[in-house]
């Protein structure tokens, strides 16, 4: 484990990435993972939660991914960006929009 980031809203769940490219839900209350995904190729540098359980990683693989958190969905992946080199550090921002 080289990584550990906490959900903002469930004080019970956290999630962490390693080097051998994989992010575990873990529950505090079990104190057991409930969700592993094979995330990167090689190590998980940052990765970040948001409130609607979407997490973003980024790894030595040149790549930014999104995920769907949800320990019942059936893909996970959501989104991948891939780079020119590799990423160090990611963050979800909260935007908000007036419709006026």
């Amino acid at each position: 484990m080289s990584i550990i980031a906490r959900h903002p809203s469930k004080l019970n769940v956290l999630w962490s990435g390693s080097q051998d490219g994989q992010i575990r839900k873990w529950s505090l209350t079990s104190k057991k993972t409930t969700k592993k995904i094979q995330a990167h190729d090689g190590w998980v540098r940052r990765l970040a939660v948001s409130k609607t359980d979407k997490i973003v990683t980024v790894g030595v693989d040149k790549q930014i991914k999104l995920w769907e958190g949800d320990e019942f969905s059936d893909s996970p992946e959501i989104a991948t960006i891939i780079g020119k080199s590799p990423f160090t550090s990611c963050d979800f921002t909260l935007v908000l929009v007036n419709d006026e």
